[in-house]
């Protein structure tokens, strides 16, 4: 076997240092493709989040009216005007339930 000579062995320690740095860009390139893929999802994530809050708070508003006393009032009336026997209750017949809110 012969041995290396230097113009060879320059050669090869630029094509490897040219190869590395290439390697390097490559994957900055890589990894800022990502963070900025990353950024997208996490702003379309934000916007669900923002539209999910407003369902919810429109939900509670509307739970809340259907629950109040008058709407209850009314759907007893109507209840009334089918041909239920409603009456208002006993004591013994009532019972309370604590109210538990959503947690976010």
């Amino acid at each position: 076997m012969g041995s290396i000579d230097k113009k060879t062995v320059s050669a090869l320690r630029i094509f490897a240092m040219v190869g590395l740095c290439v390697g390097i860009f490559l994957v900055h390139i890589w990894s800022r493709t990502l963070i900025v893929k990353k950024s997208y999802e996490i702003g379309d994530l934000k916007k669900q989040k923002v539209q999910q809050e407003a369902e919810l708070a429109m939900l509670t508003v509307e739970r809340n009216a259907l629950m109040s006393s008058t709407s209850l009032e009314k759907w007893a009336d109507r209840l009334k005007g089918k041909g239920h026997d409603l009456r208002i209750p006993s004591a013994n017949q009532v019972h309370y339930i604590q109210n538990q809110s959503v947690e976010r």
